[in-house]
């Protein structure tokens, strides 16, 4: 194989127009720098008191650029952690992995037929 050969190979996998030789390593640190960017925002969220809304609509932005530019996998890793950052830092009880007001939160997803149609479930609007 040439050295054209290869160098367009590595233009064809490339991202944002950069040259990777390993496009998956490319990803893995992407998804390590999300990581950090959701252990940083948690921490100044928590330090600055953000509201529930505030920090929840800055972490569904970090899944958004996530699935941009990793996929869709890393992106639901990312989500999840999300989650547990959400739930044991800014819902009460604070430093617990449980919600002490869950029905609420059922009762409002379940009953609003909007949600359901927003949600692409045909059956339930």
């Amino acid at each position: 194989m040439s050295k054209e050969q290869v160098a367009g190979q590595m233009a064809n996998n490339s991202v944002l127009g950069e040259r990777y030789p390993v496009p998956g390593l490319l990803v893995v640190g992407q998804f390590l720098a999300a990581s950090a960017i959701l252990a940083l925002l948690t921490y100044l969220g928590f330090v600055l008191r953000a509201d529930l809304a505030t920090i929840s609509f800055i972490y569904l932005l970090l899944v958004l650029l996530t699935a941009l530019f990793c996929g869709f996998w890393y992106a639901s890793l990312i989500s999840l952690l999300a989650v547990a950052c959400l739930d044991y830092f800014f819902v009460q009880p604070i430093f617990r992995f449980a919600i002490s007001d869950l029905i609420t939160g059922w009762r409002s997803w379940h009953f609003n037929p909007r949600l359901w149609s927003l949600a692409g479930c045909p059956g339930r609007s």
